[in-house]
């Protein structure tokens, strides 16, 4: 399978060096973004199932299936965060705050301090691997359903570093031992962009296949419709 960008593929290696390659072995991708450190895991395990399964290993690509199986994922996704689950967040670290020369600019550093202000029982040791939430709050001080112990908190931090808020609060990150998210960020959460951060890296398998992305507030989202 060959996509519109140099190098970019997906293919099934059926021989090596003269010796047969098991299928569960043969699966070979080359710059596809489901390779991505920054894929959630589930989600790349839903594209590459339908890479190798209903693309490259079938000798009837169904259309209609690949589209139903993509649109599963999204509403699998939305179903998930709808509840509070980590489950579908997206993977990021955080190194040691002074080996950034801009950490403000770094979004893993900017939630990490923004958790470690609101839960300092729960503190998340730098460095490590976090998840990201991405929330839809637009003033955490003026709205009347973010919880008084996360505005004070938010509060000091900013006293604290200036320069935060300026970057407001869209970001927060958890730690990875986290299954369920606290009801507030659940109110907040950011689902749409979420959703599609999730979305995002499967697209390309759909257009190597002939599905023509459509653009919505300037963000590419799957379509059903065929290129002729």
């Amino acid at each position: 399978m060959l996509t519109k960008n140099k190098k970019n593929y997906g293919g099934m290696v059926a021989l090596q060096e003269g010796n047969l390659v098991p299928v569960e072995r043969g699966l070979d991708i080359k710059g596809l973004p489901i390779k991505k450190v920054s894929v959630n895991k589930d989600v790349r395990e839903h594209f590459t199932d339908i890479l190798q399964n209903d693309i490259l290993l079938t000798d009837n690509i169904r259309l209609s299936k690949i589209v139903y199986k993509y649109q599963q994922l999204e509403d699998e996704i939305r179903e998930s965060l709808a509840k509070g689950e980590t489950r579908f967040l997206k993977p990021d670290k955080i190194n040691m705050i002074e080996t950034y020369k801009i950490p403000f600019s770094i979004q893993s550093v900017r939630g990490t301090l923004l958790w470690n202000a609101i839960y300092p029982d729960k503190e998340i040791s730098i460095p490590t691997k976090v998840n990201t939430v991405k929330l839809a709050i637009d003033d955490i001080f003026g709205d009347p359903t973010i919880p008084d112990f996360v505005k004070e908190a938010t509060k000091k931090l900013f006293e604290e570093f200036p320069d935060l808020e300026s970057k407001g609060t869209s970001v927060l990150c958890v730690p990875k031992d986290l299954d369920v998210l606290d009801q507030w960020i659940i109110d907040h959460l950011d689902s749409d962009t979420i959703v599609n951060d999730n979305m995002k890296p499967g697209l390309p398998i759909l257009e190597a296949i002939g599905f023509r992305p459509v653009t919505a507030n300037k963000t590419q989202i799957a379509s059903n419709i065929i290129h002729l």
